[in-house]
């Protein structure tokens, strides 16, 4: 049986991060998309501690899974853009914890920037210890190197030697910035071995992020329909719309659950990808219906940047294929979706 009554810790990293969410992130989301995060803002995120990190207890132990899911959620309520912009090697050092040696990953945390890039169909080509092809779109201001997931591993690149990333600009998560990454022959450090653990991770960290988008969306409609005023009473008072935002709040706490059980799964090694890819469906789902959802039950006001609503519309739709596009998640689903025996 799975307990998530969190404990007094867990309660403690939550309130630390929705605390710091709502005093330096949602108060600055639209400067922060137009001008990036600031330096000093980073710094003040992992002097708290949540920079979230998993760590082996060689590099100093970290978050678990499940507190990480907790941060994340809060994290995402606020600004996803930011969230990302604050932890500058998530998700990319997930394969490097994974599957990295000691030394690699002592000199992965310490670097800047990193994307990720998921490349389980081959879109890229390798051949030769280098690699080619271009991403079109990856959500870290100006990396200085990159983690390319392929079925037999990982790569590893640093800026140089055939590896460039160019300034683009995203139509989301706008806090995070945007690169086109471009591989012109780009000799790579190799580790070899299963990338699913590490990509259980990844899924995690952009469902939990989903989640909080969740949330927000279903939080902000809830006040304003008490607020907005139409045909003489609040417009939640309207039976049409009360059922509407009832099933937000609904979608919010099913994705959640799902973010929570895999969370288990990962920090016990039991069903992971399975979970992990269950949790990612979920929430990507229900965070494209509901945050268009939110956007339609402002009316008009919803597409405007007066509200945050449209925000979370167009975040939503980069965070559920910005580490994943359609063919890795179609295929860790593939078959029946019949979930895993059960277990106690």
């Amino acid at each position: 049986m799975i307990d998530f009554d969190l404990d007094d810790d867990e309660r403690l990293i939550q309130r630390t991060a929705r605390d710091f969410a709502l005093a330096e992130l949602k108060p600055a989301a639209r400067a922060h998309e137009r001008d990036g995060v600031p330096d000093a803002l980073v710094a003040e995120f992992h002097a708290l501690g949540l920079d979230a990190v998993d760590r082996p207890a060689d590099l100093g132990g970290g978050l678990g899974p499940f507190a990480q899911a907790l941060v994340l959620e809060e994290l995402g309520a606020a600004d996803a853009g930011a969230a990302l912009a604050l932890d500058a090697t998530a998700p990319a050092r997930y394969p490097v914890l994974s599957l990295g040696g000691r030394e690699e990953r002592r000199a992965f945390l310490a670097a800047g920037r990193v994307a990720l890039v998921v490349d389980l169909e081959g879109t890229l080509t390798f051949e030769g210890g280098r690699l080619h092809g271009v991403i079109p779109w990856c959500p870290v201001r100006q990396p200085g190197g990159a983690v390319v997931v392929r079925p037999e591993g990982a790569l590893l690149f640093t800026a140089g030697a055939g590896f460039t990333a160019a300034s683009v600009r995203a139509l989301a998560l706008e806090a995070a910035g945007g690169s086109e990454l471009r591989f012109d022959g780009a000799p790579a450090a190799r580790w070899e071995g299963d990338p699913a653990p590490a990509l259980a991770r990844v899924r995690l960290h952009a469902a939990a992020l989903l989640v909080g988008l969740l949330r927000a969306s279903y939080e902000y409609v809830a006040q304003y329909g008490k607020e907005r005023i139409t045909f003489g009473r609040p417009l939640v008072q309207h039976q049409a719309v009360a059922f509407l935002i009832v099933e937000m709040a609904l979608a919010a706490d099913a994705a959640r659950l799902a973010v929570w059980r895999a969370a288990e799964a990962i920090a016990n090694d039991r069903e992971a990808t399975w979970a992990s890819a269950a949790a990612l469906a979920e929430a990507s789902e229900s965070a494209l219906t509901m945050t268009s959802r939110a956007v339609q039950l402002l009316g008009g006001h919803g597409y405007l940047k007066d509200h945050p609503v449209e925000k979370w519309m167009r975040e939503a739709r980069a965070l559920s294929l910005a580490w994943e596009g359609p063919g890795p998640l179609a295929a860790s689903l593939a078959g029946s979706f019949e979930p895993p025996g059960e277990t106690s």
